[in-house]
């Protein structure tokens, strides 16, 4: 599908996964998280700004100058914020534990209630986690399809206030930093099928959106 040159507007998708300690996709019946209720993220790529080297003569002229190169160390990512504090997708992202009451019938799986922060003084996440998000992609004021883009380690921690009032919304108050991954592969259900999925960040265009549910998903054990 050739590059439709389309606008972008906001996030409408993410999928959360469990890396191990070499940023593979963990198996288990509850290792990726689906949810549609983010608001906002943003990131800013960091560069290792060095000084300028410059050397002058003795009457003061500047007879050398050389800029060192910039070259890219991470993404920061900033403003990450929900619909509604949901205890589920904040503790897959920042760590803490899930409070949870008892299934209302044996078949089902019981409810969240509620959340606790990370211990003080632990890594709650030393691994990291996967990032995906869909964004729409939008020409001539219609949705046409969109873009897909993978954070394939992040590392999340909370940093903004917390607000409790009667004028501003809940904040979750998410920040963090997204680094490469060499080992994300095609991701936790073989879907990135692209040729790099290493970077800290990187982006495609896509027909429309992956099947899913809100919630919990299992990330099967890899193909031999």
């Amino acid at each position: 599908m050739a590059y439709n040159k389309s606008g972008m507007l906001q996030a409408v998708l993410a999928r959360f996964t469990r890396i191990d300690i070499t940023g593979n996709p963990i198996p288990g019946p509850q290792n990726s998280f689906w949810t549609d209720s983010l608001i906002s993220i943003s990131y800013t790529a960091a560069y290792n700004k060095q000084d300028d080297i410059s050397i002058t003569n003795g009457s003061g002229r500047v007879c050398m100058t050389y800029s060192p190169p910039q070259t890219l160390l991470r993404m920061d990512i900033g403003d990450i914020n929900f619909c509604y504090p949901d205890p589920e997708a904040i503790e897959f992202l920042a760590g803490g534990i899930v409070f949870t009451e008892a299934p209302v019938a044996p078949e089902t799986e019981p409810s969240a209630i509620g959340y606790a922060f990370p211990p003080i003084g632990v890594d709650p996440k030393p691994f990291g986690v996967g990032m995906e998000l869909w964004s729409s992609q939008v020409q001539q004021g219609a949705v046409i399809g969109y873009f897909h883009w993978l954070m394939p380690r992040t590392f999340l921690q909370f940093t903004k206030d917390q607000q409790l009032n009667g004028t501003d919304p809940y904040n979750t108050g998410l920040e963090g930093i997204s680094v490469e991954n060499p080992n994300w592969g095609e991701g936790p259900d073989g879907s990135w099928t692209y040729p790099i999925s290493s970077r800290c960040c990187q982006w495609v265009q896509e027909a429309a959106l992956p099947d899913y549910s809100y919630g919990y998903a299992e990330v099967p054990e890899p193909t031999p």
